[in-house]
């Protein structure tokens, strides 16, 4: 209770010992309102704009177009999991699962295989290949799989 008692006061008398006066800011405004300065020489009449592209034509005239730069798109492709048939495969691709048929950064994932995808845009084909890394292990599961009867869990080929 002491502490608060004398800690309130403090903070309200502040002010009052605060080195610059009301003529001093006003002063310190106006100067940062003049005109700046730069310390660069640039001809701005000179710079080209950075969202006009002018393309040729055919018929050799040119043409402007004003064009904002599209984001690049970044692809992760770090597992597959395959079916015999599409529709149960999926694939782990910019951190999370999709099927054939999904929509992915405006792509649509047409087929999925053992070591690559193809995603589909327009007239667009992205393929993304699955490395073999050797921290992952690749796991192939044989057709007659065999229980162990000690530990009563299965057994595969890796």
């Amino acid at each position: 209770m002491k502490r608060e008692f004398i800690l309130v006061p403090l903070l309200l008398l502040t002010p009052l010992w605060a080195e610059l006066s009301r003529e001093q800011i006003d002063k310190m405004v106006i100067k940062i309102q003049d005109r700046r300065i730069s310390n660069v020489d640039v001809d701005f009449d000179k710079v080209k704009p950075p969202f006009i592209v002018v393309k040729q034509n055919d018929d050799g005239n040119q043409t402007t177009s004003l064009e904002v730069p599209q984001k690049k798109l970044e692809w992760s492709l770090n597992a597959i999991m395959t079916d015999d048939t599409q529709e149960g495969s999926t694939a782990f691709i910019n951190g999370k699962w999709h099927k054939v048929g999904d929509e992915i950064q405006g792509y649509r994932l047409e087929k999925i295989r053992a070591d690559m995808v193809l995603l589909h845009k327009g007239d667009r084909d992205i393929r993304l290949f699955l490395t073999k890394s050797s921290k992952i292990p690749q796991i192939q599961f044989a057709e007659d799989m065999q229980t162990d009867d000690k530990n009563n869990s299965m057994r595969g080929k890796i």
